[in-house]
């Protein structure tokens, strides 16, 4: 059983046929422990993750606690540390995020090339093919 089991479900992952069997994996866009469960908790209580967020976004402005009731308020404050360091962390875990989408369009492309480059297919129709199967690939990812 995986530690995310939301975020492990076939239908939130990018691997398919077949899925890897762990998870994370190599198609997970990031592999930091505090990003997975963020995430996790975005898949288990959508409302309760952008609220968590919100008033994390919101700290220097202390009227918002002020307004909050003091339980609500300490149910988001448990998290703000895992908050946190997902900020502290943010350019790697973009980085991780932003490698992540590099490698599955170049995996897309080489795809696509070589399916192309299979056809047994005029020359210059194959060549006007494959330049406008990049183009789509270009504009999904």
């Amino acid at each position: 059983m995986s530690a995310y089991p939301l975020s492990s479900l076939p239908q939130h992952r990018w691997c398919r046929n077949p899925v890897c069997p762990t998870y994370p994996c190599i198609h997970t866009e990031s592999h930091d422990p505090d990003w997975l469960e963020n995430t996790e908790e975005a898949f288990r209580d959508p409302d309760y993750h952008s609220a968590l967020w919100y008033y994390f976004l919101t700290l220097s402005y202390p009227e918002i606690k002020q307004q909050t009731p003091p339980e609500k308020w300490a149910s988001y404050e448990v998290n703000f540390d895992r908050c946190r360091r997902i900020e502290a962390k943010r350019d790697q875990i973009d980085k991780d995020i932003s490698d992540n989408i590099q490698r599955r369009r170049e995996q897309s492309q080489a795809l696509i090339l070589t399916i192309l480059d299979g056809m047994k297919i005029d020359p210059y129709i194959r060549h006007v093919m494959r330049e406008r199967e990049l183009l789509k690939i270009d504009k999904l990812w």
